[in-house]
């Protein structure tokens, strides 16, 4: 097993602490199994756009945007014509695993530019 002493004297931030480990002792199985868990769903992925296409769908003029994301998480994605007013989509589109996609369709004809925000959500 894997010792871990929780009381080394550095505590840290409430939001990193493991409930489920008390005292310095030898980790059960499981106990290391959602520590490794834990730390694979934590990782830090940068929500960063990789692909941005302009396209028709049946004649529907349309914008399909894709990020880098994190598996079992929810995005919350809006759109602004300026920068400024921000008008939201949907707070509940789901991850599609690394990468995730989102279709806006239709696009107004008199849209000369769109601005996409895409924020991760609990």
């Amino acid at each position: 097993g894997l010792a871990v002493d929780v009381n080394s004297g550095v505590s840290p931030p409430p939001s990193r602490r493991l409930p489920w480990i008390s005292g310095p002792r030898v980790l059960t199985d499981d106990e290391v199994a959602k520590l490794w868990q834990s730390a694979i769903s934590d990782k830090i992925v940068p929500l960063e756009f990789t692909n941005i296409e302009n396209l028709e769908i049946e004649g529907v003029p349309s914008v399909t945007i894709t990020w880098q994301s994190k598996p079992e998480k929810n995005y919350l994605i809006s759109y602004s014509t300026d920068l400024e007013a921000w008008n939201e989509i949907t707070d509940t589109h789901p991850s599609g695993g690394n990468s995730t996609s989102f279709t806006d369709s239709p696009i107004s004809a008199d849209s000369t530019r769109i601005f996409y925000r895409v924020q991760e959500v609990q």
